[in-house]
């Protein structure tokens, strides 16, 4: 095969591994996120109960 036959093929191929990197890095962010907001989640709810406790609202 020559060089020019070549070339469009593992651009191609190129692409789809940034694509794919990008997504992979998306996921990443939204699972750790969620994660996150999971865990600051469960913290306002002790502290809430911590107040409540307290007899504070």
């Amino acid at each position: 095969m020559r060089v020019e036959n070549i070339y469009p093929v593992y651009h191609a191929i190129q692409d789809r591994e940034h694509h794919v990197q990008k997504v992979y890095e998306e996921l990443q962010l939204v699972f750790f996120n969620k994660s996150q907001s999971e865990k600051n989640g469960s913290l306002l709810v002790k502290e809430q109960v911590v107040h409540i406790k307290k007899g504070k609202k």
